[in-house]
């Protein structure tokens, strides 16, 4: 994954309306890229990335035998996060706000990730 990719990409992500910040992070929860301004946010969506990714493998893995695709965590005000794998070290996270349209924003993370594991 070079670092001009995931810009592009990040950039693609950031044009949906309501995407409010991404962060792509290691496994372990280190960052590797963000559109976040605040350091402190940065660390602190990066770690998460990493808890909600492995909370979620394991939950799945327990009860269904699967890995997930996806972890949605969503506030009463239909704003939340949406944190994916991208492979065994890294993660993506997407913070969005209420006029983010989930479909959109689930379709092109869909193809953000296809574009990211795509052998050059």
């Amino acid at each position: 994954m070079s670092l001009e990719k995931i810009k592009k990409l990040s950039d693609e992500l950031m044009r949906i309306n309501g995407v409010i910040g991404v962060v792509f992070s290691s496994s372990d929860g280190l960052p590797i890229f963000t559109t976040l301004v605040d350091s402190d946010l940065e660390e602190k969506s990066a770690a998460l990335s990493a808890v909600l990714a492995e909370v979620g493998d394991r939950a799945l893995k327990e009860l269904l035998e699967k890995d997930h695709s996806w972890i949605g965590i969503y506030a009463p005000d239909s704003s939340g996060v949406i944190v994916v794998k991208i492979n065994e070290n890294s993660n993506l996270m997407v913070i969005f706000d209420k006029e983010a349209k989930l479909g959109v924003l689930l379709y092109t993370i869909k193809n953000v990730i296809s574009q990211l594991n795509k052998k050059e």
